[in-house]
């Protein structure tokens, strides 16, 4: 992944960012057409990430998209997870997946 400007390119080279390109959403914005990840993509990115910042993201995230393929996201986090020996990566996901889950219930 390489950063330009303030935007983050990925290109491709591992299995997890062939699948994320694969993905991509278009969508229009201020009349112009760009791939965006789908929402579970960028919760991996994110994850793997593992800023401050990037962990306020995945709870909006969570917050504001109730129906996420959360197995896929699992999936991909524990590979991450064991491949950059850093447990936190899903772990942290699963606290956060977690609260987010105690808040959608009723009380």
């Amino acid at each position: 992944m390489k950063r330009a400007s303030g935007i983050d390119i990925a290109f491709g080279a591992l299995p997890f960012e062939e699948e994320a390109v694969e993905r991509t959403v278009w969508r229009e914005m201020s009349g112009i057409r760009v791939p965006l990840p789908t929402p579970e993509d960028l919760i991996i990115m994110k994850a793997v990430a593992h800023r401050t910042r990037d962990l306020a993201d995945i709870e909006a995230i969570l917050d504001a998209q109730p129906k996420l393929n959360v197995r896929r996201i699992r999936r991909w986090l524990k590979e991450f997870s064991a491949l950059l020996e850093s447990p936190e990566i899903l772990q942290d996901f699963n606290t956060l997946a977690a609260r987010q889950q105690k808040r959608k219930r009723p009380s």
